[in-house]
């Protein structure tokens, strides 16, 4: 009962489904004036929700292929990025959420000390923003496929876990 109250919006769908009634009823008055009134609601009710489902399925499509466009447009770029970082020798790795300055110098400096160590592997930080999108979490993943190899190659194998390992002692060493 808790999911239907927190994930449904029931009140408008409880809205619609009596207005189809409604007007299944006033439209069984109106027409097949010779047919009794249950046949008449029941033909006018089913032909109403034809139409919806119609409507609803045009719209669910019309959704869709927008939203593939945009994912299509999101990949496109950040491919297009990667091979631009990659001429560049400027690689990225992506974070989300609300960027936030240091509180006291012990941050500040772990924070100084991180960026140098990404930017000797030749990383920098980007943050994508608070939304978490899971079309732009797709795209910085392909992102990061792409840029894998040319990293490999710069760094040597196993740089990622030496340069986590770094990391992993700056952050021990300024909490």
């Amino acid at each position: 009962m808790k999911i239907i109250k927190e994930y449904v919006e029931w009140k408008s769908l409880l809205s619609v489904y009596f207005s189809l009634i409604l007007i299944s009823i006033i439209t069984s008055f109106l027409f097949l004036k010779n047919r009794p009134f249950l046949n008449k609601f029941c033909i006018m009710m089913i032909s109403f929700n034809i139409i919806g489902m119609i409507f609803m399925s045009a719209n669910g499509i019309n959704r869709f292929i927008q939203n593939k466009n945009s994912y299509d447009e999101i990949l496109t770029e950040f491919r297009k990025d990667a091979e631009n970082d990659i001429k560049n020798d400027d690689v990225k790795t992506f974070g989300f959420g609300l960027s936030l300055p240091p509180k006291n110098e012990a941050q500040a400096i772990k924070k100084i000390k991180t960026d140098s160590i990404l930017k000797t592997y030749g990383l920098k930080v980007k943050n994508l923003g608070c939304t978490i999108m899971p079309e732009l979490t797709k795209a910085s993943e392909e992102y990061k496929k792409t840029t894998e190899v040319y990293l490999t190659k710069r760094n040597g194998k196993g740089w990622r876990l030496k340069m986590e390992n770094e990391i992993g002692k700056v952050n021990k060493n300024y909490r």
